[in-house]
Formats: structure tokens, sequence, C-alpha cells
């Protein structure tokens, strides 16, 4: 690993930790968070499959276990941003406030 590594795990961290802290939208930050890391995961995955792409042209070490836990992450991003999102109850607006209810009667 190097610093490009680092940086990007900790950016997607960081990420994850903002989208679930969103007081009032947390579920639909939660999702697209979920969507961008599968599709950059999956991304990430494929071109360190590449022997010509594995290093990202000299700046990113992508290859050995990096690609097999880039389709880990996409796998799961890909489950929990598409599959099970499918599955939640929609949010719906609260009349007289910006404050969200998941669920319910309508």
């Amino acid at each position: 690993m190097n610093i490009l590594n680092k940086v990007a795990l900790i950016a997607f961290g960081l990420g994850g930790i903002w989208a679930y802290s969103r007081p009032s939208t947390s579920l639909p930050a939660s999702i697209n968070y979920s969507r961008t890391l599968a599709i950059v995961m999956a991304a990430t995955a494929v071109l360190g499959a590449v022997p010509q792409t594995n290093t990202l042209f000299g700046y990113w070490p992508l290859y050995g276990n990096n690609v097999a836990a880039s389709a880990v992450f996409a796998v799961l991003g890909a489950y929990f941003g598409w599959a099970l999102s499918s599955k939640a109850r929609p949010e719906r607006k609260l009349p007289g406030g910006d404050q969200y209810a998941r669920g319910g009667a309508r």
C-alpha cells in the first residue's frame, strides 16, 4: 500500500460516516454512498485485474490482494445500494417541517 491507497480508504471511511450522520436524510445518503462505493470499487478491481493498468500508471498499486478486497467492497456496496435498498421503506416528509419520518401510514 502507498499513500494513495491510504488516502482513498480514509476518504471512503469519512464519506460513510458523513452519509450515516446526516440527521434528516441518512437513508438516501447511505444508499447513494453504497452505490458510489460499488461503482468505484468495481472499477478499481477491474483495473487491478488488467496487467496494463494494475499499477494505475505507476501511481497506485492495485494488484494482488487489493483486487480481491476491492471486489468484496464492490459486492457489499452493490448489495446495500441496490438489493437491500429496494426493501427499505420510503421516507416521507412530515407536514410543517424539514424532518423526515420513515415509512408508516400516509
